[in-house]
């Protein structure tokens, strides 16, 4: 009896020490990522003391196919889409940039609308 006793308490022991290490390795994780998000969002131009207090949420228009929509509204896209496809996709991008800039001033909503290209 006194055998299994002591192999039950090791094993315990041992499981207790695992999750003892698991837990501090995650906090250490959690305090890495919490200082990289707090670098990112000062890279954002976000201050970093309103984080906690403010919501960070931004807006992403994605266009599903530039390239279509250029030869739709444009005959020189027609032309331009196949050899420079990608000035054709920035171009349309600068062009809805544009437009919801003034849609959104027109209705006298104070926003920065910005394109970054990665």
């Amino acid at each position: 009896m006194g055998l299994l006793q002591i192999i039950l308490v090791s094993v315990l022991a041992l499981t207790a020490g695992i999750l003892l290490h698991y837990f501090f390795s995650l906090r250490g994780s959690l305090r890495s990522l919490k200082s990289e998000i707090a670098e990112l969002k000062g890279m954002l131009g976000m201050p970093v003391s309103d984080a906690a207090t403010a919501p960070w949420i931004r807006m992403i228009v994605e266009v599903k196919d530039p390239l279509a929509l250029a030869q739709r509204e444009s005959a020189l896209a027609k032309v331009a889409a196949p050899t420079a496809p990608h000035l054709v996709t920035k171009k349309v991008y600068e062009q809805v940039v544009a437009q919801t800039r003034e849609q959104l001033k027109s209705r006298n909503v104070d926003a920065e609308v910005s394109l970054i290209v990665l």
